[in-house]
């Protein structure tokens, strides 16, 4: 458990990469999950963390659930806005070098042919396995909520919604 301190020794690592786990470490444990990170990296070893914000160019209904997926977030006291975040966590260290940061959109739309298909099941999929904590949110039923996943993927669709995605990398000094 990252939150709880990994069993490796200090600088035990070349290279670590840690992705999408804003929805698992709490808003005030980044410092301290990326303290964990560095102590186990090597001087010279390279740290990269990739996160993604919540979807964005969304239709009524899909707007409803990522709000309600945002309620949940802000509810549980984690991170919602970590792309604008990120990389001045990682500067904070002070002990980084090379600090570079990409954000790039990954869109569910049309437009991004089999890749986007693809993006958008993934999407739909969690939306799915976070049902039971988003139905009191929502105050709706499970067939409702069913119904609700059904015209969210139109809308990812139609719209060409997109995740912000970031990725941060930087060597230890």
């Amino acid at each position: 458990d990252i939150l709880e301190g990994l069993p490796f020794a200090d600088e035990s690592f070349d290279f670590i990469f840690q992705r999408f786990l804003v929805g698992s470490i709490p808003k005030d444990k980044w410092k301290s999950v990326i303290e964990e990170l560095t102590r186990m990296l090597k001087p010279g070893g390279y740290l990269e963390l990739m996160e993604s914000n919540l979807p964005e160019r969304l239709g009524p209904t899909s707007f409803i659930i990522a709000n309600a997926v945002n309620t949940l977030f802000e509810q549980r006291g984690l991170e919602t806005k970590i792309v604008s975040k990120l990389k001045s966590y990682i500067e904070q260290q002070g002990q980084f070098e090379e600090i570079k940061d990409e954000i790039k959109l990954l869109s569910g739309g049309a437009e991004a042919g089999k890749l986007g298909q693809v993006f958008i099941e993934d999407v739909m999929g969690a939306y799915k396995n976070i049902e039971v904590v988003l139905l009191p949110i929502l105050q709706i039923t499970p067939e409702e909520y069913k119904n609700y996943l059904k015209i969210t993927k139109e809308e990812w669709l139609e719209n060409n919604s997109s995740v912000r995605l970031i990725r941060v990398y930087a060597r230890k000094i």
